[in-house]
């Protein structure tokens, strides 16, 4: 599915198509350089996870492998049992290179929907697993004093888990 050539990272899509994303150097501002790599595939939903390697930190991207389109969701995703949502997580708790993230897409056949989505500042998701369809949770990672975690729950809140809902945290 994906192929590097020097700094050209190509991704074949389903429609035949290729996508050619080109990293980014720049020797004179590194805060403008990009790296590209193609991390995980999702077969069931056909999206692609791309992480985005900056100079110091950096971030993640979907890509639908039917089109090409990017959708920047800033951390790492884990699948829905069901197959229709993602999960997006990310701590950087001790650097602050990369931002914190929670969120949650629905798939839809026309593309992502962002559900939920908080950048906390002091703390981080970690751990992060889907116990069914409308439950996550994780560990929160608290910075840096005593860097330490406790479990959390987000919960899908609304009555049809088919649709777009929305989301909140539980005990």
């Amino acid at each position: 599915l994906a192929s590097r050539k020097a700094h050209q990272l190509k991704i074949k899509l389903s429609n035949g198509r290729t996508k050619i994303i080109t990293d980014v150097i720049d020797e004179k501002d590194g805060d403008k350089t990009r790296g590209f790599s193609f991390i995980k595939y999702f077969p069931s939903i056909q999206y692609g996870l791309l992480h985005v390697q900056f100079y110091e930190g950096g971030s993640y991207n979907l890509i639908d492998m039917r089109t090409g389109t990017q959708t920047e969701v800033l951390g790492k995703a884990v699948l829905s049992p069901d197959n229709r949502r993602l999960a997006i997580f990310y701590a950087d708790v001790v650097a602050g290179y990369s931002s914190n993230v929670l969120a949650v897409y629905l798939v839809l056949p026309s593309g992502l929907v962002q559900e939920f989505r908080e950048l906390p500042q002091e703390w981080g998701p970690v751990d992060l697993k889907w116990t069914d369809n409308r439950t996550i949770v994780f560990d929160k990672l608290v910075c840096c004093d005593n860097l330490h975690d406790e479990k959390l729950t987000l919960r899908f809140l609304g009555k049809d888990i088919s649709k777009n809902g929305k989301w909140g945290f539980t005990k």
